[in-house]
């Protein structure tokens, strides 16, 4: 996303209080897909576990499932963060960096809302890398 891009985002965010933006990218899949839109809503309150945060890395934005927390030695909360197809990837953030949580996914002109969060939510991890391991197998013992 480039400077302009974030910075309308984020000015959209914050005047109207949601904003709609197309993810980019397969970690968050089978739940977000790559050409989804999705719609971030201003986080009011902290983010909780299995719901999906929203949050800058330099200036790409990143949707990835709440997996944990911890405070910090100077007080601050920072919170554990992975994609649902890479849970591998596991970082942490800042809570106070968190900019909004995903609500709804827009997949083929179809709204879906996001209504799980823990401890449901996290169970997309393990379901995800099962439903691709079963989709690799499939492809292997289909005859070409």
């Amino acid at each position: 996303m480039d400077p302009a891009a974030k910075n309308l985002f984020c000015e959209a965010l914050q005047r109207f209080g949601r904003c709609d933006v197309a993810a980019g990218g397969r970690s968050m899949s089978p739940f977000i897909s790559d050409g989804d839109t999705v719609t971030v809503v201003v986080a009011n309150r902290p983010v909780r576990y299995g719901e999906v945060a929203a949050f800058f890395a330099g200036d790409q934005l990143v949707l990835h499932r709440v997996v944990g927390r911890k405070r910090v030695p100077n007080g601050q909360w920072h919170i554990k963060v992975c994609g649902d197809s890479s849970p591998g990837s596991l970082g942490t953030v800042n809570l106070a960096d968190v900019i909004g949580i995903v609500s709804h996914v827009n997949r083929h002109n179809r709204s879906h809302r996001i209504w799980f969060t823990y401890p449901f939510a996290l169970l997309a991890i393990p379901l995800g890398n099962l439903l691709r391991a079963a989709i690799a197998i499939k492809k292997f013992r289909t005859p070409r």
